[in-house]
């Protein structure tokens, strides 16, 4: 995982930063309509997160993915909202850019 200083810049508590692939796919059978969202995986840097991603869609896996980097803290009280990256293939409404 990527690490970084703390905010101030200064020696302290570092950040770290994770990277999370979440998949959903559309349900298929006829008594479950709707979304399924697929377990999170997460990674210690982007470039093994976008690959991840692009094999969940090319494989019928997923029928979309969001990537997002999560800035996490030293304790659970520093961690940060997650911030989308990047949104692929068909995703559920509330999910889609507004």
């Amino acid at each position: 995982m990527e690490s970084l200083l703390s905010d101030s810049g200064a020696p302290g508590p570092a950040r770290t930063i994770l990277y999370v692939v979440v998949g959903f796919a559309r349900g298929r059978e006829r008594r479950r309509s709707g979304w399924q969202r697929l377990a999170e995986q997460g990674f210690a840097s982007r470039r093994p997160a976008e690959e991840h991603a692009a094999r969940l869609l090319a494989r019928g896996r997923a029928d979309g993915v969001i990537l997002a980097r999560q800035d996490l803290g030293p304790d659970a009280d520093a961690t940060e909202e997650p911030v989308i990256l990047a949104r692929h293939g068909e995703l559920p409404a509330e999910l889609l850019e507004g």
